[in-house]
């Protein structure tokens, strides 16, 4: 079955990653969105992902992992609290081994597993995180502001080895009307977190037009605030209580509120990186930040929620509540 909508490419001025103009928008061919039929059968999908040639997919609704290699289907976790189950998991990643980690969300804890998907161990996720990337030496990060910085870092076994990244207050970046929601600062701080070929540490944050770059150690190499006409309706949100119901939006720390930055993903093929923006559009980076073009699916069947890139270049995606997983057709090259 496929489901015909739009994607617009979008030709962008490069611009330096401390700031960005507006996006010149040029509206280009089009093409479909298609559902990917899986071998399976599955509940809520939460996110996809990609690696050594499988497909791995987050099952929330069943408790698991699915990982599809070939035609063959593995599973990893059931709904449970021992050793390998999984109850209520939010979030996972991938390391070039093909380890998996999960952010186990009902048990607080962070779970790894093998290639083999066995079981290799865990360690508590405390204070509760929201942000999860592995480097190849195995490093775990975690967005936890609640510790006074962006990212800790962990060992397999549950070690901090460091913590880096400046908080930064919500009225700095969104202006004085936003002052009140200076106390929600660990809140507002809360990112989403990406590991690149060379372990460089992309960070999205979740409620603000901010993205971080940190070296592997923490160092911070750049900062970029997205500046565009179309998000800004998005950034006006966040302070609205409720929540407009046109903007998806998350409960974390106890306030509900609209997601600026749903998702950030490196495709490694290309070094570049794509941010899913909280008005269904998404923007490519270089590895120096710089605006190479933008995406604008026209999907009409749910908001977006994750997106990762397939071996052939394709871009996947999830839609909050739905069992289904989507495909764009690889883009082709945009004529400047």
């Amino acid at each position: 079955m496929t489901n015909h909508a739009r994607i617009w490419f979008v030709a962008c001025g490069i611009a330096g990653a401390a700031g960005a103009p507006g996006l010149a928008q040029s509206f280009a061919k089009t093409s479909p969105i298609e559902r990917v039929i899986l071998a399976s059968d599955t509940g809520m999908l939460r996110k996809v992902m990609t690696a050594g040639g499988r497909l791995y997919v987050l099952d929330a609704q069943n408790h698991r992992i699915l990982i599809y290699s070939g035609k063959n289907v593995a599973s990893v976790g059931r709904i449970g609290n021992g050793k390998g189950d999984l109850y209520q998991p939010f979030d996972f990643t991938v390391d070039e081994r093909l380890r998996v980690y999960v952010k186990d969300n009902g048990n607080h804890r962070i779970q790894m597993f093998d290639a083999q998907n066995r079981y290799v161990g865990a360690f508590p996720d405390d204070p509760k995180s929201l942000g999860l990337a592995v480097n190849a030496r195995g490093e775990i990060f975690l967005g936890q502001p609640q510790l006074g910085h962006l990212i800790s870092v962990y060992d397999a076994q549950g070690k901090k080895l460091r913590g880096f990244g400046t908080l930064v207050r919500p009225s700095a970046i969104l202006g004085e009307g936003f002052k009140r929601f200076d106390g929600y600062q660990a809140a507002l701080n809360r990112v989403r977190i990406a590991s690149d070929e060379l372990g460089n540490v992309w960070a999205a944050f979740v409620y603000l037009p901010l993205v971080y770059k940190f070296d592997p150690q923490g160092k911070l190499l750049f900062q970029k605030r997205l500046q565009y006409p179309e998000l800004d309706p998005v950034i006006s949100s966040v302070g609205a209580q409720p929540p407009p119901q046109n903007y998806a939006s998350m409960n974390f720390d106890g306030i509900q509120m609209t997601i600026v930055i749903r998702d950030v993903t490196v495709d490694r093929r290309s070094h570049t990186v794509f941010l899913l923006l909280g008005n269904e559009r998404a923007i490519v980076l270089d590895r120096d930040g710089r605006e190479l073009y933008g995406l604008r699916p026209d999907v009409d069947h749910g908001n977006l929620q994750n997106l990762a890139v397939s071996d052939n270049g394709d871009i996947l995606a999830t839609i909050f509540a739905s069992p289904n997983l989507y495909r764009f057709p690889a883009r082709k090259e945009v004529k400047r």
